[in-house]
């Protein structure tokens, strides 16, 4: 079973996630390159991976890449810093 968080221990992980890895806390924050040079996941595009699996994204068993809808990854920037993000806080 997972484990209940409370909304404040989630700010407060969030906030030393951001303190590690985006210190200067400006947006928007560049969540790919955290992604990749901080945390060297691998980002890697499906296509028709919403079409098929009806999902924007996820992440490997072993946790080292996170897929993204290729379409999304190529024409929703915003959208696709999200997917990402979710991603990594699993």
């Amino acid at each position: 079973m997972v484990p209940f968080i409370d909304n404040d221990a989630i700010f407060h992980k969030a906030n030393d996630f951001l303190c590690k890895y985006h210190v200067s806390f400006e947006c928007p924050i560049p969540i790919d390159l955290i992604a990749d040079k901080g945390l060297g996941l691998t980002i890697f595009p499906v296509t028709n991976l919403e079409r098929y699996c009806e999902v924007h994204g996820g992440i490997s068993k072993d946790f080292k890449t996170i897929l993204v809808d290729e379409k999304q990854y190529t024409n929703q920037e915003y959208r696709t810093r999200f997917t990402i993000a979710h991603e990594i806080g699993h």
